[in-house]
């Protein structure tokens, strides 16, 4: 009998189907880390004050599958090196902050992501927490938490930073490009609600400060519009805010008013 012996070198076919995989892999992660990343954005323009906001921001993080906890942190500028505290916490974030000291000053506890993050207001991250020499004041209370990776994205609008939002995953690699873009965009959402909200506040100040001055003051458009007046304003002139409300002052000279 004869024997024929064939043999065929499937590497490179392999290797495709390798490659292949890890793409599915990643366009199926980067998925997950999208839609989280909207229900995260959903609930930020739904916050009625910045306390609710982030707190909001790092429990939804926190409680998603691509993070393991987060917490929105700010830089106090006091005496002690510029130490970095927190604002809000979500799932083991305050246990893992409890371990560490972090700042964002030159010294070694300020060359992190957040520390970076604060001064370059750029997303700074560590994708491999073991292998990076800059993360060893932080190493060991890492590994406990299993982080493998960790990024800090500045929570900024109009040039004004309000602080950094910190996230922490035992994905290896993460924190690739398309997910820093991503995260990103979630710091300027932040920081353009914030700053939406601080608006609102003042403003329920002044109109909380003019309603109960004791003088009449009216508000016009640049047409001289009557826009808004306040409660002394009736009681000086007799007209009801509702009355005077898209009317011009021309209205106080109705012959009833002294000078």
């Amino acid at each position: 009998p004869h024997v024929v012996l064939s043999i065929r070198d499937v590497t490179e076919r392999h290797e495709r189907e390798r490659t292949v995989e890890r793409q599915r892999d990643r366009l199926d992660e980067l998925t997950r880390i999208t839609r989280t990343l909207q229900e995260t954005t959903a609930a930020v323009v739904q916050a009625a004050d910045r306390e609710e906001l982030e707190r909001s921001v790092c429990r939804r993080l926190a409680e998603s599958e691509p993070y393991q906890f987060a917490w929105i942190g700010e830089r106090t500028f006091d005496t002690g090196g510029d130490p970095v505290v927190a604002r809000a916490t979500g799932g083991d974030a305050a246990a893992y902050l409890d371990r560490v000291d972090i700042t964002a000053g030159d010294d070694p506890t300020g060359q992190g992501p957040t520390g970076r993050a604060l001064r370059t207001r750029n997303v700074e991250t560590a994708r491999r927490v073991d292998d990076d020499p800059q993360m060893a004041p932080w190493r060991d209370a890492l590994r406990a938490f299993d982080v493998c990776a960790t990024a800090a994205v500045p929570i900024q609008h109009d040039g004004s930073l309000f602080g950094v939002l910190n996230l922490y995953t035992d994905r290896e690699d993460a924190f690739g490009v398309e997910e820093r873009e991503i995260l990103a965009d979630l710091g300027r959402t932040i920081g353009r609600e914030i700053t939406g909200i601080r608006a609102r506040e003042e403003a329920e100040l002044f109109e909380q400060a003019i309603e109960h001055t004791g003088h009449a003051v009216y508000i016009t458009d640049t047409e001289g519009t009557i826009q808004y007046a306040n409660r002394a304003f009736e009681r000086s002139t007799g007209y009801q805010r509702e009355e005077a409300l898209g009317r011009t002052p021309r209205i106080l000279r109705s012959g009833e008013h002294d000078r």
